[in-house]
């Protein structure tokens, strides 16, 4: 192999083992509850994804609940026995569980009203 062939080969090598030690030690920021009240709590109806991205459907006990669509941006969390909460992923929402939604944007004035979410809590049973 070529003296330069070689060089570049030690230097790739090194900078992967660079960026692979980085990314281990970087910690990923604490999941965190929104600091305003959700704009609905209810029981997920349903969870659709397609092509345009996932929509979430939540029925709410005295209200029309929330359609709410989902982006790059939405956070999906778990509230925990011990109050604080832990991230979690768009599979681990469910049909039947319990919710609390934050929306961010306009909302539709429809029942259900349409809207962006924000966030997303999943509560304990």
């Amino acid at each position: 192999m070529p003296p330069l062939a070689q060089s570049l080969r030690g230097r790739s090598l090194g900078w992967v083992l660079l960026m692979a030690v980085c990314a281990a030690c970087t910690r990923a920021a604490p999941a965190a509850l929104p600091a305003d009240e959700p704009y609905v709590r209810g029981v997920v109806q349903s969870v659709r994804t397609n092509a345009l991205g996932s929509q979430i459907l939540v029925l709410s006990g005295g209200g029309c609940g929330l359609h709410g669509n989902t982006h790059a941006n939405t956070h999906y969390l778990r509230r925990l026995p011990g109050g604080g909460v832990e991230a979690v992923r768009l599979v681990d929402v469910k049909s039947q569980q319990q919710v609390s939604v934050w929306v961010t944007g306009p909302v539709t004035r429809s029942c259900p009203p349409i809207g962006r979410i924000s966030a997303l809590v999943i509560e304990p049973e």
